[in-house]
């Protein structure tokens, strides 16, 4: 449905009145039983479904309807996986999801927005939309120009915006997926839209030099038409295939991926299916399992590749799902079957991550991947090799401790003789060496002349002895 059906909204004197919760109840799908790591998908509850735009700064999501009977619900009814359940009683009703962008918060790169972005829906044809709100390069083609060239007019919460216009770009498969779910991606397509012969885009207003509906230009031709522009809203809607319902299960755009309903709940493990590598030979073989083909499609981690996977280092790759109804995938290593943990399956990818292999000895070994829902089976084979030996560094010598100098020791005397005395000091002059005994001091020439007396008294005394 072309999202003029809901510009009313747009008109409104004020934006949004929209529930202050936002998209604060985002779950996340987590890796359980062995996953060290966690991958995350946005699931949007019905709470979050509201009826208005976002408000300046904000978020949110917007389900739109025309006919009376129109209805927009959450429902896990077509093959039990949460999803947003859009339908149409006649071929006139219209039904729509849109992710809104309150100012502030508006994409303004629609071919960044759309590099990986998909969805996938099934029964009636569901078509993907881009709001947006551009200056065009030539104002020719301006709000005001003559009534054959001009644009429609912009108007953001009943704002004129001068100089804008408003357009609605849409990506139409033109088909109906009665049985299962179909995904459209979107980030590498430019043709324009043919009828059910070829599916695109077209413009449902005038984008600069071409009008509404044409379908003989290019997506980029149409964005090289605006000198700038805003995305305000970005969704899916039914309303192009006729009456009845469709189911939209997921939405991705600008790297982010939104699921609906309950987020969906891991099963208890499953059980392995095989006990050990000869029997599991022996199912590839009955049930045909392409192992160099599963094995080409996993894509491991550089610094841990299948050819020379290190059992000590966490191990980590992606693989492609195929089975749409598997949103969980339990995952076993062999020769022995050994349980390594159950990992979700999001936006077709299983993504494996922190697993530990330290169990395996080297050679050939193989991983294997089972859907829970569906019980398919991948079989990757990959070869351990063995951790490096590292030849422990040997331990320093310690340093010789300085040996202790000696300690300075007393002569030894020889027997029979009396120590040493110790020398006495040396005077400088007479009159240090005296003071140094404590006696008087007396002039030199004082005691050569008591010397001399001493000696003339001796000398008579012995005379006096003689004459006797």
């Amino acid at each position: 449905m072309p999202i003029t059906s809901v510009m009313p909204f747009v008109g409104r004197s004020r934006l949004s009145r929209r529930r202050a919760s936002g998209l604060a109840a985002l779950a996340a799908l987590a890796l359980v039983a062995g996953g060290a790591g966690t991958a995350f998908a946005a699931t949007v509850p019905d709470t979050d479904l509201g009826s208005e735009y976002s408000v300046p700064g904000k978020t949110g999501w917007l389900t739109t309807t025309t006919g009376a009977a129109s209805a927009v619900v959450t429902s896990d009814s077509f093959d039990g996986r949460g999803a947003v359940k859009l339908s149409l009683p006649d071929s006139t009703s219209q039904a729509s999801l849109f992710r809104t962008f309150g100012v502030g918060t508006r994409p303004t790169d629609i071919p960044g927005l759309l590099k990986d972005a998909s969805y996938s829906y099934a029964g009636i044809n569901v078509n993907f939309q881009l709001g947006i709100f551009y200056t065009p390069k030539d104002a020719t083609y301006g709000p005001t120009a003559d009534a054959g060239t001009k644009c429609t007019q912009a108007k953001d919460a009943g704002v004129v915006l001068d100089g804008q216009c408003y357009a609605v770009i849409k990506y139409e498969p033109g088909a109906v997926s009665p049985g299962s779910y179909s995904t459209v991606t979107l980030g590498d397509k430019q043709a324009m839209f043919n009828g059910v012969t070829q599916p695109g885009w077209w413009n449902t207003q005038r984008v600069g030099q071409f009008a509404a509906h044409d379908r003989t230009t290019s997506l980029d031709a149409l964005l090289a038409e605006m000198a700038s522009y805003e995305v305000f809203v970005v969704g899916a809607s039914a309303g192009s295939g006729g009456a009845g319902d469709a189911w939209v299960l997921n939405l991705s755009f600008s790297g982010n991926s939104y699921g609906f309903g309950a987020a969906p709940e891991p099963a208890p493990e499953q059980g392995a299916p095989a006990t050990e590598s000869e029997a599991l030979e022996e199912l590839i073989t009955s049930e045909n399992i392409d192992v160099a083909a599963d094995t080409a499609k996993f894509i491991a981690s550089e610094d841990n590749p299948l050819t020379a996977v290190d059992p000590a280092k966490p191990f980590t790759g992606s693989f492609g799902w195929v089975n749409p109804t598997d949103a969980f995938v339990d995952v076993y290593s062999y020769s022995v079957a050994t349980y390594l943990g159950t990992f979700p399956v999001i936006d077709g990818v299983v993504m494996l991550e922190g697993i530990d292999l330290s169990h395996l000895a080297e050679g050939g070994h193989y991983i294997v991947l089972k859907g829970q829902t569906s019980a398919s089976l991948a079989v990757v084979e990959f070869t351990a090799v063995a951790a490096p030996v590292v030849e422990p560094e040997p331990e320093p010598e310690p340093e010789p401790e300085p040996e202790p100098e000696p300690e300075p020791t007393e002569p030894t005397p020889n027997p029979g003789t009396s120590p040493s005395p110790a020398p006495a000091p040396v005077a400088h002059n007479g009159s240090e060496a005296l003071a140094a005994t404590g006696a008087p001091v007396l002039p030199i020439g004082a005691a050569g002349l008591l010397l001399l007396a001493a000696g003339l008294t001796a000398l008579r005394v012995r005379r006096t002895h003689s004459a006797r």
